[in-house]
Parts: structure tokens; C-alpha cells; sequence
């Protein structure tokens, strides 16, 4: 009795793995998009919301953005983001004695953010955010307008993510109009 397996049993179980991966590879990969999109935004989203409440809290203009080497905020959303009392003389640059509330990690040059006109949000003591009105979205490396994530910022301060309303599998802004990666 043998105990090995023959040529051709192990030739049709290479086969059947081979096939199984080429089927579940592009769904992994899209899975992964996916979450990079979702989680990445979602990062954004809770700054803005933290930042907004200690703005309140505290009594004092708080801002969010991404900090240059000479303490600026420059627009460069993928860089990491900053939050920090913005108290002092020069609004949009963390001046000396400023509180850095919060910082994240940068999320990869390879993503990108679209439609992000603004270098920074900054929220008042009442929690506005007036003149900072933007929809920020944020595109995977692929540019695939089906993994495209947003935040929608209003002029009244309140933050909220884009959905897919009508079902299409793309998420729209606040006109109903497809975020889009590549224009």
C-alpha cells in the first residue's frame, strides 16, 4: 500500500490552487483599497470632529492641516495632519507657545487628495468654520473613482463623510455628483 500521493493528484491539486488564487487575488486587492480609502478618511474625519469640540471646549480658534518645517500649514493633507490652538498672531502657522493637540501619521504618496482647495480648516470658539467650506477626497493609488472617500466640511463647522446614495457602488458629494480620483 503507498502512502505518497501520484503525479497526476498532485498536479490537479497545484491546479485547483492556482485557479483559487487567481480568482481571490483581484478581490483581495480591492479589499484592500478599500479600507486604505475608508480608513484614511476616517482619520481625517475624527481630526475634524476633535478639533471642532476643542475649539469649543477650550474657548479659542483651533486649526487643522498639515505643518511645514517652518510651521505653516501648506496644503500637504497627505503628510500627516496636525491639530493645534491657534491662539496667537498668525493664523495658519503654529507660532510659538501654541498647544499641538493632536498629530497623525502621513497616509503613503502614492494616495492623493482631490478637490482639497483649502491648506487648512480652522474653527472658531463657537465652533464654526466659516470661509472653510471644502469637500476633501481621498484617492488610492489606483485612481479607481469606485474606492474615491470624502468628507464634506461646512461653513457652520459640521463635518460629514460622503455615501453611496443612489447605490452605485461610487460615493457623491453634497450635489449627488461621483467623486472622482482622475480629472
Amino acid at each position: 500500500m503507498n502512502a505518497g500521493f501520484t503525479l497526476v493528484e498532485l498536479m490537479v491539486t497545484v491546479a485547483v490552487v492556482v485557479i483559487l488564487i487567481t480568482i481571490g487575488i483581484p478581490g483581495f486587492n480591492a479589499l484592500i483599497q478599500r479600507y486604505t480609502s475608508e480608513s484614511s478618511i476616517d482619520m481625517l474625519h475624527k481630526d475634524m470632529h476633535f478639533a471642532r469640540a476643542e475649539a469649543v471646549s477650550l474657548g479659542k480658534r483651533v486649526t487643522v492641516c498639515h505643518l511645514s518645517s517652518t510651521n505653516e500649514c501648506d496644503g500637504n493633507w497627505l503628510d500627516g495632519i496636525s491639530v493645534f490652538v491657534d491662539d496667537g498672531d498668525n493664523v495658519g502657522e503654529l507660532d510659538g507657545g501654541e498647544l499641538v493637540l493632536a498629530q497623525s501619521a502621513p497616509l503613503g504618496s502614492e494616495n492623493s487628495f482631490k478637490d482639497s482647495t483649502r491648506d487648512r480648516v480652522t474653527f472658531t470658539p463657537d465652533g464654526l468654520s466659516a470661509g472653510f467650506a471644502a469637500t476633501f477626497v481621498f484617492c488610492p493609488s489606483s485612481g479607481d473613482n469606485k474606492y474615491a472617500r470624502g468628507i464634506i466640511l461646512s461653513n457652520i463647522g459640521r463635518a460629514r463623510a460622503t455615501i453611496d446614495a443612489n447605490e452605485d457602488g461610487y460615493h457623491e458629494d453634497s450635489n449627488g455628483n461621483i467623486l472622482t480620483c482622475n480629472e
